[in-house]
């Protein structure tokens, strides 16, 4: 038995090998991580999680899991405790379960709803597990791996034109995939892009020219999904990886070249597939569809002249900032270009409910049915019953489209201030690792969840909620090996003792 010191949680702990001289995890890790992997795909690709059903399924599954490190790693979920968002989680959900004796609706739906919030919160200590032993590129790879499996089946589907894994919105064909909405699909692929981008930075080609064909499919879908919140995450993403880029295992000049990339596979699936409006007969869909593969496997075989243009326009003596700013202006021009080629420069401003979508009127709404049971709210799961009344009538909705104001109409003062704690704790994790080597595989992932569910309600397809859970946990994991806080290296700078 060899055993070697890591950091997890803060605190050093022994990690043992199971076999003589063995590198790298144990069979008990890899065992849950692959169950891990199941827990959390499983539910995505049954209806995204949504139904009672797939929901009843990611239970099972967590519990396995959970199962399995109590008997081969119960030491491991010590560290996982000090992720200030996993105890957020595990209390939410507590709250949640409670509720089913205040709520206005079915006790079995708050029960439900709270179990599931729960399992998010054993996914990401499940997460902080595997992260501790083997690292973050693991759980990046299996969402990077995850977003290019439901590209596939949401672009084929809108092309076939086969509901419900696509559908038609303002005359044009979405994917959605198995979330069957697009802008949970479309958050998953950002979500999957800094994977895809370490790869593609590989130096064997195998590797790099898949995770060129990733990007290339991420952008094919997000160009066809055609939500302005994924488009704007994507950009965020890609300004945040041109600013941390690392020289060796992420250079800049990738991400430039990701985005003359991303934005030809944009056009490509936005002119190919979201304009192809006819809903009677597939129309030449397999057609389309086969063109889209063919330009999407183009891109990837040129990726490496792209990687080589790129490398001669970098300016690599510019400051940092000069650098995220062209990365920037790359996107937003792309973009730009993207909506008014296909003939959606209208919708930049309007849209069927205007420029906010309705959100202005559901948070109105959220608002008002907080305010009519302040405290204890209207129990887990019953946004719907308890906001119906102050909703328009014209534009109604089953969720807040804001989780801290949802948590607050749902679960009272309490839920509200437990919401704000779950952004807290998540940005806590992501300014904790802001320059550590390896975070910005998942820092997009964890951060633009959380940004979308501000506006919208990925919240609530709990594969997707599992698929944050799990980079959550595993970039807590990496924000236990810091470096010393800034006031220790002020300290040590001017020569004052400090106490550790």
């Amino acid at each position: 038995m060899r055993a070697h010191s890591y950091q997890a949680g803060g605190s050093t702990v022994n990690q043992i090998a199971d076999q003589p001289g063995q590198r790298g995890p144990g069979a008990g890790i890899m065992v849950l991580g692959l169950t891990l992997a199941v827990a959390v795909a499983a539910p995505a690709l049954d209806r995204g999680g949504f139904t009672a059903a797939s929901q009843r399924l990611l239970l099972i599954l967590v519990a396995v899991a959970l199962l399995e490190v109590v008997l081969l790693v119960p030491r491991r979920l010590t560290g996982a405790i000090r992720v200030p968002a996993i105890p957020v989680l595990f209390v939410l959900g507590g709250l949640a379960v409670l509720s089913a004796a205040w709520t206005i609706g079915p006790a079995g739906v708050a029960v439900r709803w709270g179990l599931v919030i729960v399992a998010y919160g054993v996914v990401a200590a499940l997460g902080f597990v595997v992260a501790s032993s083997v690292g973050v590129w693991p759980v990046a790879l299996g969402v990077t791996l995850l977003a290019a499996l439901e590209a596939v089946l949401g672009l084929g589907s809108a092309a076939l034109h086969e509901p419900p894994w696509a559908e038609v919105i303002g005359g044009s064909w979405r994917p959605g995939g198995t979330f069957e909405y697009a802008a949970a699909l479309g958050l998953l692929e950002v979500c999957g892009l800094p994977a895809a981008l370490r790869a593609s930075a590989s130096d064997s080609r195998s590797a790099a020219y898949a995770g060129a064909l990733a990007l290339a499919l991420a952008g094919a879908t997000l160009g066809c999904a055609q939500s302005r919140t994924d488009l704007g995450l994507a950009a965020v993403t890609l300004i945040y990886l041109g600013a941390v880029a690392d020289q060796r295992r992420l250079p800049r000049r990738v991400v430039l070249a990701s985005v003359g990339l991303l934005a030809v596979a944009m056009l490509a699936g936005a002119l190919l597939l979201g304009r192809h409006v006819g809903v009677q007969g597939r129309g030449g869909g397999p057609v389309r569809l086969l063109a889209l593969a063919l330009i999407c496997l183009a891109l990837a075989a040129l990726w490496p002249r792209l990687r080589a243009v790129a490398g001669r326009l970098e300016l690599r003596r510019v400051a940092l900032v000069a650098a995220a700013v062209l990365v920037a202006a790359a996107v937003l021009v792309a973009g730009a270009a993207i909506w008014l080629a296909v003939g959606y420069a209208g919708t930049l401003l309007s849209s069927g409910n205007g420029l906010d979508h309705g959100r202005i009127s559901y948070w109105s709404a959220a608002v008002k049915a907080w305010e009519h049971r302040p405290v204890l709210g209207s129990g887990a799961g019953t946004f719907a019953e308890a906001s119906m009344r102050f909703q328009a009538s014209h534009d109604r909705t089953l969720f807040a489209h804001d989780l801290p104001l949802e948590l607050a109409a749902e679960l009272g003062v309490l839920g509200l201030l437990l919401g704000v704690c779950l952004y807290a704790g998540a940005g806590w994790a992501l300014a904790r690792t802001l320059r550590e080597p390896g975070a910005w595989l998942l820092a997009p992932l964890v951060g633009c969840f959380l940004l979308a569910n501000l506006v919208d309600w990925p919240w609530h397809l709990a594969g997707m909620g599992a698929v944050w859970a799990a980079g959550a946990g595993a970039l807590g994991a990496r924000a236990g090996r810091l470096p010393p806080r800034p006031i220790l290296k002020l300290r040590r700078r001017i020569g004052v003792p400090g106490n550790g």
